[in-house]
């Protein structure tokens, strides 16, 4: 019986834990308490945006694990990582919230799909997030000019000693 009391109460731990802010989950989650990463984040504001069109309200805490909602989201999540292998997710972010997409409440997937019906599919959305693609790689150039480049130096000019070892 104690063992049984034990596990509940590992569990219990797990689950109320909360995540912190690190390079994987840099995003604060809009529906429960801690940090998130991007695929989730973009899931996320796409649910909202749909509650805000549709007048619903706010969607339950961790409303993923419901029924109703647990379908629709991971359809979403495979079409964000899909997004996500050929763009940066602030680019994603930024277009779903431009006024350009304020119409699309959904990524369109299909695992079927080629690249090319994937992209016809969700044109309006692709079309945006090349344009915020753009103006962020353009940023990171810029960044990049501005600093000085450090060369590595080697750690000794002289002769190798262990060459002849």
């Amino acid at each position: 019986m104690p063992k049984k009391q034990s596990q509940n109460q590992e569990k219990k731990s797990r689950t109320s834990r909360k995540s912190s802010e690190s390079e994987k989950t840099p995003y604060k989650s809009k529906f429960k308490e801690g940090f998130i990463n991007a695929q989730n984040y973009i899931v996320e504001l796409i649910f909202e945006k749909r509650n805000n069109h549709f007048n619903q309200g706010r969607n339950p805490e961790s409303f993923w694990n419901e029924k109703k909602y647990a379908g629709i989201y991971r359809k979403e999540l495979f079409g964000v990582n899909r997004l996500l292998k050929d763009f940066h997710a602030d680019s994603i972010i930024k277009a779903l919230t431009s006024p350009e997409c304020k119409f699309v409440l959904k990524i369109a997937y299909n695992r079927t799909w080629d690249d090319e019906k994937f992209i016809s599919e969700n044109k309006k959305l692709v079309d945006s997030i090349k344009t915020f693609e753009k103006s962020r790689v353009e940023k990171e150039l810029i960044k990049t000019e501005i600093k000085d480049v450090e060369v590595a130096k080697p750690f000794s000019t002289g002769k190798n000693i262990l060459k002849d070892l």
